[in-house]
């Protein structure tokens, strides 16, 4: 995790991404189906775009239920598009990633001297495109390029942004930020996966700068953590803890001093948090982390 001000006029690692999938992931991640993915270079602004097969038979596909605006996936508009299994367009994915930024020949991965990795910026990364993804990867046993990170324009919206709605309500939904930035001129259809992305990346044009947090596929925000804003994760990652793997590793070595003291574990661990700065939301982290705590170890016993 590492937080970073990224230039989107000339920064040749930035990516614009779009996902659509099938199901609804509040209530059973590992039961949705990915059916587009898409991206723009934000460099160069090439494009690219497939139709994934999600792989289901016929009458669960027409048991999908179609959001409001949202296309209605069907077998003839999956075969137009030629759809391909989720391996074969992730592979297409990586490649066209690594034409838009190729690495020397003689570059060590990683070696001073070699391009940075890939930035993917999604609206709504954290809590829905990349764990879908790394959902849908997993089923297919498919290996997420190790170097890859990501970055959550709605977080980065919220900072510079007030609430778009005129209920008060924040409403930062692609389409309003995209209205309140002047960029609503993208063609195709929203809630497809390429028009999604272009609009994306128009908006996020209209500010020459983006700052905020990049994390890797295999890292947690803290922004997923009940209790945890932007501020609460700011104050978290100045005292080391920088992901919600971090934060249950934290809790464990509360509960493990407490016990040595014959402490209460959740009591010291809301002591812990208010430590760090955070004192209004301090007992629902606590709660999260006592959770957490017993699932690590009841798994482990």
């Amino acid at each position: 995790m590492s937080l970073e001000f990224l230039s989107m006029a000339g920064d040749t690692r930035l990516f614009c991404f779009d996902m659509e999938w099938l199901g609804d992931l509040t209530k059973d991640l590992h039961q949705t189906r990915i059916h587009s993915i898409a991206a723009v270079h934000c460099a160069t602004r090439k494009e690219f775009s497939v139709v994934v097969n999600p792989a289901v038979a016929a009458a669960r596909l027409r048991a999908y239920h179609t959001y409001k605006g949202c296309r209605k996936v069907t077998r003839s508009w999956l075969k137009r598009n030629q759809a391909m299994a989720l391996s074969v367009a992730f592979a297409k994915l990586v490649a066209f990633v690594q034409e838009c930024m190729p690495q020397p020949a003689h570059a060590i991965p990683l070696a001073p001297n070699a391009p940075r990795p890939a930035i993917f910026i999604a609206h709504g990364c954290f809590r829905a495109d990349l764990p879908v993804l790394k959902s849908a990867l997993q089923r297919c046993s498919v290996a997420f390029p190790p170097a890859w990170r990501f970055f959550d324009s709605l977080l980065f919206f919220r900072q510079v942004l007030p609430p778009l709605r005129a209920d008060g309500t924040e409403g930062y939904t692609l389409g309003e930020v995209a209205k309140s930035v002047g960029a609503t001129t993208v063609a195709g259809r929203a809630h497809d996966a390429l028009p999604d992305a272009k609009m994306l990346h128009a908006a996020l044009n209209t500010f020459p700068r983006i700052c905020g947090a990049l994390f890797n596929w295999w890292q947690t925000p803290l922004t997923t953590v009940p209790g945890v804003g932007l501020y609460g994760q700011t104050r978290l990652i100045q005292h080391g803890v920088c992901s919600t793997e971090d934060m249950l590793n934290f809790a464990q070595r509360v509960k493990s001093h407490a016990i040595a003291e014959g402490m209460p574990f959740r009591k010291s661990l809301v002591k812990a948090i208010n430590s760090m700065g955070i004192t209004r939301t301090a007992r629902r982290v606590a709660n999260w982390c006592v959770s957490g705590v017993a699932v690590l170890d009841e798994n482990y016993f």
